[in-house]
């Protein structure tokens, strides 16, 4: 891993810590980034999780789809 850093340092004309700090800011930047925030209040979360808990409820389009033949399966 070294001779990576090394070598990236020498082409983008860095020190490792300065290589290093730019690649830990930009991994945290992506990760947060990817984060999506909902503002819910407690009553609205708590229904949201019983949902999410909840089985599905039947219906004809889900039993359709359950009753179909797996795609990397079909011959």
């Amino acid at each position: 891993m070294r001779h990576i850093s090394r070598g990236t340092n020498k082409f983008c004309g860095s020190c490792c810590s300065d290589f290093a700090l730019e690649a830990a800011r930009s991994t945290a930047e992506d990760a947060l980034l990817g984060q999506t925030v909902i503002r819910a209040t407690p009553d609205a979360y708590a229904t949201f999780l019983a949902r999410l808990d909840a089985p599905p409820q039947p219906n004809e389009h889900l039993h359709k789809i359950m009753q179909s033949t797996l795609p990397w399966k079909v011959k």
